[in-house]
Parts: C-alpha cells; structure tokens; sequence
C-alpha cells in the first residue's frame, strides 16, 4: 500500500465531510420568506386602520386584503415546503452515492492493508 493512495483516501473523506456542511442555506430562506410575508401583512393591516376611511368599510377592506395575504402566505409555503422536500431528496441520493464510494474505497483499502 503506498502513502500516497492511503492521502488519496484521507483527502476524498474530507471533501465528503466539507461538502456535507452547507445545507443550512435553504432554512434560512424559507425563514426569509416567512418573516417577509408577516412583515408585509403586518404593515398592511396597520396602514388600512389608520386610513381615512369609515369604519366599517375599513374592516371589509382589512378582511380581504388579510384573506388575500393569507392565501398568498399559503401558496409561498406549500412552494417552499416542494421545494425543500425536492432538495433534501436530492441531498439524500448524493450523500447515499458518496457514501457508497467511500465504503468501496474503504473497502478497497482494508484488502489492500490485510
């Protein structure tokens, strides 16, 4: 066995290991996205009641702007939610094919080593 296919198998592990450390990007968006559409509806309802407006129209124009934000929030969510089930399939089958490859490796070297 020489030293250098033994670093060969050192260095294919640590890109493993590094490669795995970044899948905390697609949480932080989704959080993004959620505090954005708060935010905005937040904002919205605020702005309606201090409009200049009578009372009881102001409540039916907050109550729709409110519905058409919830089904906007809803439909952002279930996009999102797709879209990160799709990514972490995806992870799944790349962390699965890498660790396939480093068992065969591993494998690979304990024959030699024995």
């Amino acid at each position: 066995m020489h030293e250098d296919e033994l670093d060969d198998d050192v260095e294919e592990f640590e890109i493993i290991e590094e490669e795995e450390d970044g899948g905390d990007e697609a949480f932080g968006a989704a959080e993004f996205v959620s505090g954005l559409v708060i935010g905005v509806a937040a904002g919205a309802m605020v702005a309606l009641l201090f409009a200049p407006q009578a009372g009881v129209r102001t409540r039916r124009k907050l109550g729709r702007r409110a519905r058409h934000l919830r089904d906007q929030a809803e439909d952002r969510l279930h996009d999102s939610s797709r879209d990160l089930r799709k990514q972490v399939r995806r992870g799944r089958r790349k962390i699965k094919g890498k660790i396939d490859r480093a068992t065969k490796r591993t494998k690979k070297v304990v024959k030699r080593l024995t």
